[in-house]
C-alpha cells in the first residue's frame, strides 16, 4: 500500500470513529444518566491518532493523548450538564404554588398540583422549595413568611413519604418579584413557593 493510500485510509477510519462518538452522544437512554464519556474518550484519540500515525507514530501517539483528552472532558461536561438540573414539568403549573395574603395555608388547588408532583419524583430526587412573598410589611417580616412558606410544602411532602433529608428550603422574602408589586394582581403572583428538583 502506498503511503497516500495509507493517509487516504486513515482518514476514513477517523471519521467513521468521530461518526460513531456523535452518534453515542444522540442515542443515548434519557431514562438513565450516560455514562459514554470513556468510550468518546477512545473514539477521539483513535480519530485524531491514526491521521497522525499516517506521518510518523512519534505524531500519531501524541495526537492520540490530545484527542482522548478533548473528547473524553467534552463528553463528560455533556452528560453532567445533562443531569444537573431540571424544572419540575409544565413550569408555571406543577412548580408554582400560591398563597394567600400573610398566609402558609396550602391551597386546594396547589395540593392537587403537589400529588401530581409525587407522581413525578422518586428515591433519587432531591428537591429545593424557595418561598416568596410580596412587598406589603417589613422586609424582616417578609423573609420569614417566605422561610415558613417554603416550610410548609416541605412539611407536606413528608407526611406523603418524601424524606426531609431530601428536601431544601429557602426563603428570598420580596427581593424576586414576578412582574413587580404595583397592583394586587402582581402581589398575588410573588406570594408563591417554587419547586426544583435534581437527580
Amino acid at each position: 500500500m502506498t503511503i497516500s493510500k495509507l493517509k487516504l485510509s486513515a482518514i476514513i477510519i477517523a471519521l467513521l470513529f468521530t461518526a460513531g462518538c456523535a452518534s453515542t452522544s444522540n442515542q443515548k437512554d434519557s431514562s438513565a444518566p450516560s455514562r459514554h464519556w470513556a468510550a468518546c474518550a477512545v473514539q477521539g484519540g483513535v480519530a485524531i491518532g491514526i491521521p497522525g500515525a499516517a506521518y510518523n507514530w512519534a505524531t500519531g501517539g501524541a495526537a492520540f493523548l490530545a484527542g482522548a483528552v478533548l473528547s473524553g472532558t467534552a463528553c463528560a461536561m455533556a452528560d453532567s450538564a445533562a443531569d444537573d438540573v431540571w424544572e419540575v414539568p409544565n413550569q408555571g403549573r406543577l412548580n408554582t404554588l400560591h398563597f394567600a395574603f400573610n398566609s402558609t395555608a396550602i391551597q386546594a388547588a396547589d395540593e392537587r398540583k403537589l400529588n401530581e408532583l409525587l407522581m413525578l419524583i422518586d428515591d433519587d430526587s432531591r428537591i429545593v422549595i424557595t418561598g416568596h412573598a410580596c412587598a406589603i410589611g417589613t422586609e424582616a417580616y417578609n423573609q420569614d413568611l417566605s422561610e415558613r412558606r417554603a416550610m410548609a410544602v416541605k412539611k407536606w411532602l413528608m407526611k406523603r413519604g418524601v424524606p426531609g433529608e431530601h428536601i431544601k428550603t429557602l426563603g428570598k422574602g420580596e427581593s424576586e418579584p414576578v412582574r413587580g408589586n404595583e397592583t394586587e394582581e402582581m402581589r398575588q403572583e410573588n406570594r408563591r413557593a417554587v419547586i426544583s428538583v435534581t437527580h
